[in-house]
């Protein structure tokens, strides 16, 4: 266990001078004894003290992660990569960034810092490896169950549809149980061409997301790739709940669309 004496003279660093980096070893030390919480605190307040010291910011991101704070976490990554010089520790930030993607099911965020780690000149053999955990994540040679763990009840579909209406990805059955993937499909993908055209004779760029509000059901799109992923649910759904879904039934999408 760590010196009782250690942590009484660190504590005491800290009382004299507040500005300290012995915040660090200290949090350290009452990790190890057990006392997270409290390391929690040390490492939350020394952090916002030195917003650019790496080793802070590492050891932030590593406690927000246990916490099951994903975006913090990120944040502090993001922070390491870009403030270090070091191209190993760069791309160690960025491979830990995929690993917490993969951990909470965003695989298209973890297949997009993977890359990044590369780029870095990261380990070739561990980021390969990375990208075959992700492709057995996705497990679904065919694409027709991809998004199936996402939905949830009140949810009709989630489609990935090519640019030319074809069903890429989803399914969508009827009360019946009759496939109306296809249908569905052609029909919705009118609406991202339309809208496509629309903004281009705008000049008001590409269109980002289109959500339909129908008396039984609701409907959002998005680009992906050269087609679009889409989404419906009930019409209780509340929007922002149906963004999300659709900002998590694209980042399958794309990672699925670089596994296959």
């Amino acid at each position: 266990m760590p010196g009782t004496d250690d942590i009484r003279r660190l504590s005491d660093e800290l009382a004299r001078e507040p500005a300290s980096l012995a915040f660090i070893t200290l949090a350290g030390l009452l990790q190890a004894r057990g006392e997270r919480e409290a390391a929690w605190r040390l490492v939350e307040r020394g952090s916002r003290r030195h917003p650019r010291n790496i080793a802070a910011l590492s050891l932030f991101a590593r406690l927000a992660a246990e916490r099951g704070m994903w975006d913090e976490a990120l944040l502090a990554l993001d922070a390491v990569a870009t403030l270090s010089a070091d191209a190993a520790e760069i791309s160690r930030a960025r491979q830990t960034q995929a690993f917490l993607c993969y951990r909470c099911d965003r695989l298209g965020d973890a297949d997009r810092y993977l890359d990044a780690a590369a780029a870095a000149g990261g380990d070739a053999a561990a980021i390969s490896a990375a990208r075959s955990r992700i492709r057995e994540r996705l497990g679904d040679p065919d694409g027709r169950a991809l998004f199936d763990a996402l939905l949830e009840e009140g949810d009709l579909t989630a489609l990935l549809v090519a640019a030319d209406g074809l069903v890429t990805a989803g399914r969508c059955e009827a009360v019946d149980g009759r496939d109306v993937s296809a249908a569905v499909a052609a029909e919705l993908s009118v609406v991202g061409d339309q809208a496509t055209r629309a903004m281009r004779h705008l000049a008001l760029g590409s269109w980002q997301t289109i959500v339909v509000e129908a008396t039984d059901a609701m409907f959002a799109m998005t680009p992906v790739a050269d087609g679009l992923a889409l989404v419906a649910t009930a019409s209780s759904t509340p929007v922002g709940r149906l963004r999300r879904l659709l900002d998590r039934v694209s980042e399958r999408a794309r990672a699925w669309g670089r596994a296959a």
